[in-house]
C-alpha cells in the first residue's frame, strides 16, 4: 500500500519521489534516517497508510500527527533538507498531504541529546573494552 500511496502523491503533486535506503547526517555515520523517499535536492517524504478511522482523524485535524513529529523532524535534521512532506493514505478517501518545515528549536534540543547519548555510549564502550 505504501508504494500505491507514493504513486498517488507523485500523481497529485507532480513531484518525483526517489526511494533511498538511509541518509546519514555526516561522514561519521552516527545518525541516520530511513525516509520513504527524497524529492529533488530539498525535500523528503514520510508516508503512512493507517486504518480509515485514523486517517479520517488526520484529515479533520489537518496538522502533523503528534506520533510522527519526532520522526519527521529528525529526518529534516539529519538530511538538512528545507522541508518534508507527510502523507497519510487510505484507499477510497482523500489523501492527507502536509508540507512540514524544520523546527529549529527542536533540532537544537535533538542535537544536544544526540551528542550526550554518543558521549555516554563512548564512555560505556571504553569501560567494557
Amino acid at each position: 500500500k505504501e508504494s500505491e500511496a507514493r504513486d498517488n502523491f507523485q500523481f497529485i503533486t507532480g513531484l518525483e519521489v526517489q526511494q533511498v535506503g538511509m541518509i546519514y547526517k555526516d561522514e561519521k555515520k552516527l545518525f541516520h534516517c530511513s525516509p520513504d523517499g527524497i524529492i529533488g535536492d530539498n525535500a523528503g517524504i514520510e508516508v503512512k497508510v493507517p486504518l480509515g478511522k485514523t486517517h479520517a482523524k488526520y484529515l479533520i485535524e489537518n496538522k502533523l500527527p503528534t506520533p510522527y513529529f519526532v520522526q519527521v523532524q529528525s529526518s529534516l535534521y539529519i538530511s538538512e533538507r528545507e522541508y518534508w512532506w507527510f502523507m497519510s493514505y487510505c484507499d477510497g478517501m482523500n489523501p492527507f498531504i502536509l508540507k512540514v518545515l524544520p523546527d529549529k528549536i527542536f533540532h537544537k534540543l535533538l542535537e544536544t541529546e544526540l551528542q550526550s547519548f554518543c558521549a555516554e555510549l563512548d564512555s560505556i564502550v571504553e569501560k567494557i573494552k
